[in-house]
């Protein structure tokens, strides 16, 4: 299949996700987003057991295993269309 075939919106899946403009990407220059969250030790020890890694409880000040990080800091809004009329 060639680049062109396989980018057309007809021979994706329904379920496929949205092709990105590179214009959606540029307009995110300078832009930012600052999340908080508290670091517990429930998604450490639950990854660890899914890579069958061991795991120690997360105490104040350890670092997390790289990329870890991604178990925390989620945005907790709305992603739906349907979502975006209801007023939050």
């Amino acid at each position: 299949m060639t680049p062109s075939q396989s980018d057309s919106p007809d021979t994706r899946p329904a379920d496929a996700p949205t092709p990105v403009s590179y214009a959606d990407l540029a307009s995110w220059i300078g832009r930012s987003e600052t999340l908080h969250d508290t670091i517990t030790s429930t998604p450490v020890i639950a990854l660890a057991a899914t890579l069958d890694h061991p795991a120690a409880p997360v105490l104040p000040g350890d670092t997390l295993p790289l990329l870890w990080h991604w178990l925390y800091f989620l945005p907790m809004r709305p992603t739906s269309p349907a979502s975006k009329a209801i007023p939050v």
